[in-house]
C-alpha cells in the first residue's frame, strides 16, 4: 500500500473528497493512490495543499 492511500485512511478523506479538493478527474485520482500513475509536480503539489502538508513525496513510498 501507498503512504498516499494510508494517510487518506489516517484523515479520514476519500479518493472522491481528494478528487473534489484538488480538482482533479477522479480516475487520476485514484490511479496516483494506487500507484499506478506517477503524479507530475503539479498535482503533487495539489495533493499536498489539499491535506495541508508540505509535500506527498514520502506518500508516494509503499509502507507497510
Amino acid at each position: 500500500m501507498l503512504g498516499l492511500k494510508k494517510k487518506l485512511q489516517e484523515v479520514g478523506i476519500s479518493q472522491s473528497e481528494l478528487s473534489r479538493r484538488t480538482g482533479m478527474h477522479y480516475t487520476t485520482v485514484t490511479a496516483i493512490v494506487n500507484g499506478r500513475l506517477i503524479p507530475w509536480d503539479g498535482q503533487k503539489q495539489k495533493i499536498a495543499d489539499a491535506l495541508g502538508i508540505e509535500c506527498i513525496d514520502e506518500l508516494l513510498r509503499e509502507v507497510d
